[in-house]
C-alpha cells in the first residue's frame, strides 16, 4: 500500500515528508515545527509594529512633504515659462507689472 501511495504522489507532483514510526521522534518533529511557526508568528508580528511605525512617521511628515512639492512644483512652473538665451545664457522672462513697481522690481 505504502508503494502505491509513494507512486501516485510522485505522479501527481506532490511533495512527499518522511514521517517518523517511533513516537518519541514524532514528539521532537511535532515540536520543531511548532518551535518554527512560533519564530515565524515573532517574525511577522515584528514586521507588522515596523511597518505601523515607519506609516505612523510617514503619516506625521506628509504635510511638509506635500508643502515642499507644491513650491517646487510652483518654481518648475514658473521656470518653464522662460525662455534660455543660449547666446548669453540666460533666462528671459515677459511679464507685466504695475508701473509704480517697476522701481521695487529692479
Amino acid at each position: 500500500l505504502r508503494d502505491k501511495v509513494c507512486a501516485l504522489a510522485d505522479a501527481l507532483g506532490c511533495n512527499r515528508y518522511a514521517y517518523p514510526q517511533d513516537e518519541a521522534e514524532r514528539r521532537a518533529l511535532v515540536r520543531d515545527v511548532n518551535t518554527r511557526v512560533a519564530d515565524l508568528h515573532r517574525v511577522l508580528s515584528a514586521m507588522r509594529q515596523r511597518r505601523a511605525h515607519a506609516l505612523t512617521r510617514a503619516a506625521t511628515n506628509a504635510a511638509a512633504w506635500r508643502s515642499q512639492l507644491l513650491r517646487a512644483k510652483g518654481v518648475a512652473h514658473c521656470l518653464n515659462m522662460c525662455d534660455y538665451d543660449p547666446s548669453r545664457r540666460t533666462l528671459l522672462c515677459e511679464g507685466w507689472i504695475p508701473a509704480s513697481m517697476l522701481g521695487p522690481t529692479r
